[in-house]
């Protein structure tokens, strides 16, 4: 398996560099969060002074491109971007307790933030957007759920109000995630806190066309130090999590068994995750800005790379499904590189392994056993 740097994405901000843990603090230009429209060829950028800048993606990678388009408004760092795909709107969660719904196609960047939204006491730390809803949770232990306005068809922008709001007592919520594809019809929120619990939000018709959405009665406790991201893998029915133990967690999402515990050998946080569905992949970035790529039918590391060599500040990841691109969110820049692996071998090779074994085809398993122990070592 190799990752190979691809393209790179520039902020012309100053970076400020630090080398000992101790004088590790925040720095207004660097990026916090990270994300990509696909079907717009377009990469979103969240700094710590509240900016979001744009790219577009253009044919030629031979060159860095640098940002087309800069809106500001948020007064805190950006904590998490998210988009509606088929308004082309972009919602950006901010530690100023707002959430910014922005048009970046519209042509004016002062004109670009459409609407802001306020009811959270805290840092919105998580947003998420399916089926005409916005999710959104926050260290003012709640989770708030926000419903398009109705009777504004014929108007260019859609207008975001409060449906719900669940309190967690007296517990912030980290992360949420929202899975799309459930038994239920719409799909479920999962919320994770800072007690290692997982909330179940599921919708219910009730009449009108109106959907309200209920909690589970019993969160499920899966970790002791705190679940710090969440990740819903529908078409698989699990759940990936990341937590303050050094682990990254595995979960049927029907049943809340655990399927996987992998803690890093590095003794220290996974901070972001991302999924490769066609490879069956886990793509990890920890504390200490090493790049981990899991195969969840191997239960094995396939690869290990250190992108960061300096102590995290702040980092984003995201993969982009079928181009096989892991987006890296560094100092003053975002990174995009090419995975070529050869987990599709190994899995098949998984699968032969099994079967002789079953067959006692000894010969032949010990052949096998050496290609796998060569593969997995390059």
């Amino acid at each position: 398996m190799d990752i190979q740097h691809l393209q790179k994405f520039v902020t012309l901000g100053q970076v400020v560099k630090h080398k000992t843990k101790a004088k590790r603090r925040s720095v207004p230009d660097r990026l916090s969060s990270l994300l990509y429209m696909k079907k717009k060829r377009c990469l979103y950028g969240g700094r710590f002074d509240g900016v979001v800048l744009m790219w577009k993606r253009k044919a030629d990678i031979s060159q860095d491109e640098r940002p087309s388009s800069r809106f500001s408004g948020h007064k805190g760092e950006v904590t998490r971007l998210c988009c509606d795909w088929e308004e082309n709107l972009l919602f950006s969660a901010s530690a100023d307790r707002t959430i910014k719904v922005w048009d970046p196609w519209v042509g004016n960047d002062r004109r670009a933030c459409v609407q802001t939204l306020a009811g959270h006491g805290g840092t919105v730390t998580g947003i998420e957007y399916a089926d005409n809803f916005l999710f959104s949770s926050s260290t003012d232990c709640s989770v708030i759920i926000w419903s398009k306005e109705t009777g504004r068809d014929f108007l260019l922008y859609p207008w975001y109000v409060k449906a719900q709001k669940f309190d967690n007592a007296g517990c912030w919520v980290n992360t949420i995630a929202f899975s799309p594809n459930t038994m239920n019809g719409l799909g479920t929120l999962y919320a994770g806190d800072a007690k290692g619990r997982i909330f179940a939000y599921k919708p219910h018709a009730i009449g009108g066309g109106k959907v309200e959405w209920i909690q589970g009665e019993h969160p499920a406790r899966v970790m002791e130090h705190g679940v710090s991201r969440l990740l819903a893998v529908s078409q698989e029915n699990l759940l990936i999590l990341l937590g303050y133990d050094y682990t990254m967690r595995t979960f049927d999402s029907q049943t809340m068994d655990q399927v996987l515990c992998l803690e890093n050998p590095n003794r220290c946080r996974y901070l972001h995750v991302g999924w490769n569905g066609e490879k069956q992949e886990v793509v990890l970035l920890d504390d200490k800005g090493e790049l981990s790529v899991v195969n969840l039918v191997l239960e094995h590391t396939v690869k290990t790379m250190d992108l960061l060599s300096n102590i995290v500040v702040s980092s984003d990841l995201s993969f982009v499904e079928g181009n096989d691109e892991i987006l890296v969110a560094k100092e003053d820049s975002i990174d995009v590189r090419e995975v070529c692996t050869l987990c599709c071998v190994l899995t098949l090779v998984a699968y032969a392994l099994t079967y002789l074994s079953i067959t006692g085809l000894a010969t032949s398993f010990n052949r096998l056993l050496l290609h796998v122990h060569n593969a997995r070592s390059l």
